[in-house]
């Protein structure tokens, strides 16, 4: 029961993912005056990526602090501390807000993840997807061989399938970041559909709860009064 419900709600955020993708490209071909405004750092869709980073903590602490269970509790409680990581990476860590000098490495200013990700670039080239594909598989290799704990947690939690669509997301984006193909709006729509994606888990947290509440009161009803 709690998979399917998660299911209805993973539907419901691919639809709004396909719409406001379509409609972000629309809008940068149909105007492409407005494009550095959507894109460009510290401009509209940033600043909307940090609004839902923060819906997405202020929803998942809710959950989480309603769970009966301290062991859930515990188990969920990831889920806003990545939409708290996602707001700590979209104002680079406080650099932008409090105008403190960020460390260089190899001439590249590290105010984000994604930074590291431009240091590798820097000396790989193009050859960063081959790095990338050569991890993959070699992932799932490992998981093959010993088991994927990935999808024993969706399957246990599967509140966590969203969180693993985040990730997949940033780490998409980061084709769009390193300029290997390059479309400014299509990055910032994929971070923001990474932030949209931990709303959704946040929100999935709920399922737990009912879960619980179902199972405990099957038991109390098998217990003679």
């Amino acid at each position: 029961m709690k998979g399917k419900r998660v299911d209805a709600l993973l539907r419901a955020f691919a639809w709004l993912v396909i719409a406001d993708t379509i409609i972000f490209l629309l809008i940068d071909l149909l105007f492409p005056q407005l494009r550095e405004p959507l894109s460009n750092k510290n401009q509209i869709l940033e600043w909307v990526t940090t609004g839902i980073y923060c819906v997405g903590i202020l929803v998942g602490l809710f959950y989480c602090l309603r769970l009966p269970d301290k062991r859930l509790r515990l188990h969920h409680l990831t889920l806003p501390l990545l939409s708290l990581l996602g707001l700590c990476e979209e104002l680079g860590y406080g650099a932008d807000l409090f105008h403190f000098q960020t460390i260089k490495l190899f001439s590249v200013n590290i105010d984000s993840t994604h930074d590291f990700f431009s240091v590798i670039y820097k000396f790989l080239g193009t050859y960063i997807l081959v790095l990338f594909a050569l991890i993959f598989f070699i992932c799932r290799f490992l998981f093959k061989k010993y088991g994927n704990p990935i999808a024993t947690l969706i399957r246990v939690y599967p509140a966590y399938k969203f969180a693993v669509i985040s990730i997949s997301f940033m780490l998409t984006s980061v084709i769009f970041d390193l300029y290997i193909i390059y479309h400014p709006v299509l990055e910032e729509v994929f971070e923001m559909n990474a932030a949209i994606a931990l709303v959704f888990a946040s929100l999935a947290i709920r399922f737990e709860q009912q879960q619980y509440d179902r199972d405990r009161q099957r038991l109390l009803s098998k217990v003679p009064q």
